[in-house]
């Protein structure tokens, strides 16, 4: 927005002509403007003479301290000229004050603002276009930004209380805080988001489009993300309490932490994710697209709720639990020391490949899975409900129940293969087998429980085999009760 007069500063306003006698600063003979009566709005009477109402005095131009108050407080000084107009294209609006109880910005179009202040309590700015805001406080109590356009914001201060910002399209946003207690972005377009604070209270950011967001923070009490579309999001964090994330686009995310409590995740499409953590608390994923997840520390939950999930790939000394809940699973790899509980529910898997010492629990509900492989030392307890089966491979050391429920194995022509050590209950439920497998195959040392404890029978129940099948082998060293129940063979 622009003004017919052409004078532009720090706060500028329409007002009727002063009041006879009244000395006003900086006010042209025939025009009546106040420049740098901050705070007033634009076409509104004073509610005090401006004789009697302490004003902040801000100038156009960068004039000497002394100019800063009002001229019936300067005695002995001639009242000034008319101020020099200056040109568009120089920066103005600079103050180098000590303290600044208040500052109060209402411009239509702003080149540029540099601020160098001991303490500056409230700084609140509505500005249709602002260049570039540079501020260099020692202590900034409250920074409120209402910006349409936003070029540049570059802060250096020691301790930060709050910043708020709601602007339309930011450019470059820089932060070098040593306490930052909390900070609020609204923004349509963001560029470029760079934070280097030694304590963060609090980061929430709502944007659209945000190009490239770097966090370097000592300690990080919550951040919380909700943008349209994310290129590239780096985090080096000493420790980190929460991160929550809801993005439609989201191209990578590297996380380097400490100590990360919680990350949870809402993202449409997450194209790469790679964490460099000792301790990930909880991890929620809803992403509709997951190209690749790799390398943690220690995990205690890890859930996803995916529509596709290009690879998966688990480096991680100690899994809690991990639930998966996808539509389409390309590659699934887990390579753990000791993993709690795992449960799938996924309606496409194209690869399963599970190395884990010990296994608490896995749970599988698949509609079509192309291959799974489960090499585990001790396995607690491994269910699986599947609608369409082409390969399944246990290699199991010890295995505490095992039970499988598959409506249709016409596809199956590799091997059912199950090598395991020490078997106390399986159970298999096959549908309907009409092709010729080339073999189902148990290679078990010990079946059944000792005594009469709980497991006592193992069950193969089979609908109907209407064809012969090429081989069909039991290599059982004790086996303790075996049913086996065949419809039509």
């Amino acid at each position: 927005m622009g003004y017919p007069w052409g004078i532009h500063g720090v706060s500028m306003g329409v007002h009727p002509p002063p009041i006879a006698g009244t000395p006003v600063l900086g006010a042209l003979p025939s025009e009546g403007v106040h420049q740098g009566d901050v705070g007033q709005l634009r076409g509104r009477e004073p509610r005090v003479p401006p004789s009697a109402r302490p004003r902040l005095g801000l100038p156009l131009t960068a004039a000497p301290r002394h100019r800063l108050r009002p001229q019936q407080e300067q005695p002995g000084r001639a009242p000034p000229g008319p101020p020099q107009q200056q040109h568009r294209g120089q920066p103005h609006g600079r103050l180098d004050v000590g303290h600044l109880q208040g500052l109060q910005l209402d411009v239509g179009h702003l080149h540029g603002l540099q601020l160098d202040v001991g303490h500056l309590h409230g700084l609140q700015l509505d500005v249709g276009h602002l260049h570039g805001l540079e501020l260099d406080v020692g202590h900034l109590h409250g920074l409120q930004l209402d910006v349409g356009h936003l070029h540049g914001l570059q802060l250096d201060v020691g301790h930060l209380h709050g910043l708020e910002l709601d602007v339309g399209h930011l450019h470059g946003l820089e932060l070098d805080v040593g306490h930052l207690h909390g900070l609020e972005l609204d923004i349509g377009h963001l560029h470029h988001l760079v934070t280097g604070t030694g304590h963060l209270g609090g980061l929430k950011i709502e944007i659209r489009h945000l190009y490239c967001l770097q966090l370097d923070v000592g300690h990080l009490h919550h951040l919380v993300l909700d943008t349209g579309h994310l290129s590239v999001f780096q985090m080096d964090i000493g420790h980190l309490r929460g991160l929550e994330m809801d993005t439609g686009h989201l191209g990578a995310l590297q996380l380097d932490t400490g100590h990360l409590c919680i990350l949870e995740m809402d993202t449409g499409h997450l194209h790469a994710l790679g964490m460099d953590r000792g301790h990930l608390g909880s991890l929620e994923m809803d992403t509709g697209h997951l190209r690749g997840l790799e390398d943690i520390g220690h995990l205690r939950g890890f859930e996803m709720d995916t529509g596709h999930l290009c690879g998966l790939q688990l480096d991680v000394g100690h899994l809690h639990v991990l639930e998966l809940d996808v539509g389409h699973l390309s590659g699934l790899k887990v390579d753990t020391g000791d993993l709690r509980g795992l449960e799938l529910d996924v309606g496409h898997i194209r690869g399963l490949e599970m190395d884990v010492g010990y296994l608490g629990g896995l749970e599988l509900d698949v509609c079509h899975p192309r291959g799974l492989q489960l090499d585990i030392g001790h396995l607690r307890g491994l269910e699986m409900d599947v609608g369409h089966l082409i390969a399944l491979e246990l290699d199991v050391g010890h295995l505490i129940a095992l039970e499988l429920e598959v409506g249709d194995l016409r596809w199956l022509r590799q091997r059912l293969e199950l090598d395991i050590g020490h078997l106390i209950a399986l159970e298999l439920e096959l549908g309907d087998i009409q092709g010729s497998w080339q073999g189902l195959e148990l290679d078990v040392g010990h079946l059944g429980g000792p005594g009469q404890g709980l497991w006592q029978r193992s069950e193969l129940d089979v609908g109907d085999i209407q064809r012969l099948w090429q081989r069909s082998e039991l290599d059982v060293g004790h086996l303790r009760g075996l049913e086996l129940d065949a419809g039509d063979i």
